[in-house]
């Protein structure tokens, strides 16, 4: 296991202003209000959501999708051939296509598809070292139950980078050290939150507060 730096005061290589951890609990509670949507709503955040990735993180998108086409093909097997209702016509409904299944298909096809759009656009805008950073921050509750948050960081940073290189064993990611020695050192960066920050979060944990009373 490489050794543990951490680097006050330095600078995320990020091409953002909000800090890390700010841009992943917004995207996290993005997915959170996703089944909240009215089908119209989600189409449209969907279709909205596709062209903004495809347009600023298309490499990131297409990869996503690749790696997702066999969950996206067994959702079309399983909501448009065996979803019980009434049939459509003819030639769909010859094929045993329901226009329950044609709905409910389409409206988790969607969200799986807006899911992976905001993901492409939250990896556009952040490096492997601001999204650990983000979780290094977030966990920070977690060490008063004796969890060691830099353990999990340094395995998180191991394993982006893992992933990023295309690595064919995943299982790799928790018995090696991805080319680190034992006197190398993983340097994680702080960036202090700014009061817009703080802001967006208050406003984040009211609104997700709100939709759990209401």
């Amino acid at each position: 296991m490489p050794n543990w730096v951490d680097s006050r005061g330095g600078s995320i290589p990020l091409r953002i202003s909000f800090h890390p951890a700010t841009l992943l609990v917004a995207w996290g509670a993005g997915v959170l209000a996703l089944p909240r949507l009215d089908p119209e709503a989600l189409l449209l955040l969907t279709l909205v959501s596709l062209l903004a990735a495809r347009w600023c993180a298309g490499a990131i998108l297409r990869a996503l999708l690749r790696r997702c086409r066999w969950l996206l093909l067994s959702m079309v097997v399983l909501f448009l051939w065996m979803t019980p209702g009434l049939r459509l016509p003819d030639p769909l409904g010859a094929l045993g296509w329901t226009r329950e299944g044609l709905m409910a298909g389409a409206e988790h096809i969607g969200r799986l598809l807006l899911v992976l759009a905001l993901l492409a656009l939250l990896l556009s805008r952040l490096a492997h070292e601001g999204i650990v950073a983000a979780l290094y921050l977030l966990l920070a509750p977690l060490t008063m139950a004796g969890v060691d948050r830099r353990r999990l960081a340094v395995r998180m940073l191991l394993a982006l980078e893992y992933v990023a290189a295309a690595r064919s064993d995943w299982k790799e990611v928790f018995h090696d050290t991805g080319g680190y020695g034992a006197d190398d050192n993983l340097v994680l960066y702080f960036q202090p939150m700014a009061w817009y920050d703080v802001a967006l979060l208050t406003g984040i944990v009211a609104a997700v507060g709100w939709g759990v009373v209401v």
